[in-house]
């Protein structure tokens, strides 16, 4: 058996179990707890990858007799950092309107904008090629993995803060 070494970059989608043991369900719910809403967002950038498109990696590779003896980064194309997820779910449609308030608008460092983040490049064409592994948009990623942590109990339920927020406005209404 030769070896095929598969390196993720920051794992994120959607979790199966209903517990935030590991880094990417803690920064989702740090999100969209609002835990960064006032204080901002770190500035640092990352790659991301699907742990969808991980679990296929890692099966192609044990199956795939060109996979042998290779390195396959896993990542998207561009770095980003926790304000781009934050505008990501802002844009992923209507059903996630009611967190938008809870998601940073800024960085931590109130002086920084994106034209001062260093964003890395990873080149995943020896994962597509070889693996046929193409890494989905990050898009579908954080929106599918914030509708999986509603569904197990991780964050708040999108349903119960729509209704939080219609009667806040009613509330408001009458004032």
């Amino acid at each position: 058996m030769e070896l095929s070494v598969i390196n993720p970059a920051f794992v994120l989608g959607p979790p199966v179990l209903p517990r935030a043991a590991g880094e990417s369900v803690a920064f989702a719910q740090r999100l969209l707890s609002g835990e960064l809403r006032e204080s901002g967002a770190p500035s640092g950038a990352f790659g991301a990858i699907d742990v969808r498109d991980v679990g296929i990696a890692h099966i192609h590779a044990m199956t795939r007799p060109a996979a042998a003896g290779k390195r396959f980064i896993l990542s998207s194309s561009v770095a980003m950092t926790q304000l781009d997820v934050s505008n990501v779910l802002r844009g992923a449609g209507q059903e996630f309107w009611p967190w938008h308030d809870r998601l940073p608008t800024r960085y931590e460092d109130a002086n920084m904008v994106d034209k001062d983040i260093f964003r890395l490049k990873f080149n995943n064409a020896q994962a597509t090629r070889v693996l046929s592994v193409t890494p989905r948009p990050i898009e579908e990623t954080m929106a599918d993995m914030a509708r999986a942590m509603v569904k197990l109990g991780l964050v708040d339920d999108l349903a119960q803060l729509l209704e939080d927020a219609k009667a806040a406005h009613a509330k408001k209404d009458e004032l």
